[in-house]
């Protein structure tokens, strides 16, 4: 979508500058904050749709040889697309992440992932669903590769994070102040490797 697109390309200069700056905790605070952007207005965006889209449509196409019946076949192949709305969305910034990492290769396989899986779902969604099948393919494959493509971000296997030592205390009632103990003798404080932190930033130790 446009919009969402739009926000991919203002966030870019930024995901990209945290990037050569090596701020990876940040990066990826900020990378969550634009999926909740791009979710806030993509989930409006779906809801009027499914709600509305018959009336959309009525409106804008309705007249001379586009019938009614037209109208009720093109609002629910929309309605089944707009699965894949939101999910090509929040695609425009994660394929970003892969750009960032220069990691294009695993890009293009999702890419072509998500060709095959298409092709594969339309050819059997079409059996039983006839036209309604291809819109209800393309929602499937678009969730499948974002879910596909966030798995890999998360596991951060590719991400070069900059890590230090640190040792780490705070009220735990059963473990005393100290949380990073050393091995075998918890009243013995011992460094952790973290991500490098900044002043203000949060960790969390689980």
């Amino acid at each position: 979508s446009v919009t969402a697109s739009s926000v991919a390309v203002i966030a870019y200069p930024s995901l990209s500058k945290l990037w050569s700056e090596k701020k990876i905790n940040k990066l990826g605070i900020f990378f969550e904050k634009i999926i909740r952007i791009i979710l806030l207005i993509s989930i409006p965006i779906f809801l009027s749709i499914i709600v509305f889209g018959d009336q959309f449509i009525k409106v804008i196409f309705e007249r001379g040889a586009f019938n009614s019946s037209n109208t009720i076949a093109v609002s629910k192949v929309l309605s089944w697309s707009m699965g894949a709305f939101i999910f090509q969305s929040l695609g425009a910034v994660v394929m970003k992440m892969f750009y960032l990492s220069g990691k294009t290769i695993t890009m293009s396989i999702i890419d072509s992932f998500n060709i095959l899986i298409y092709f594969l779902f339309s050819l059997l969604l079409s059996k039983y669903f006839s036209y309604v099948g291809l819109a209800m393919a393309l929602s499937l494959s678009s969730f499948i590769t974002i879910f596909l493509s966030l798995i890999i971000i998360n596991k951060n296997g590719n991400l070069p994070i900059n890590t230090n030592e640190y040792y780490v205390t705070g009220h735990c009632c059963i473990a005393g102040d100290i949380l990073s103990p050393k091995v075998g003798d918890s009243d013995d404080i011992h460094p952790i490797k973290l991500g490098v932190a900044d002043i203000k930033d949060r960790k969390s130790v689980v």
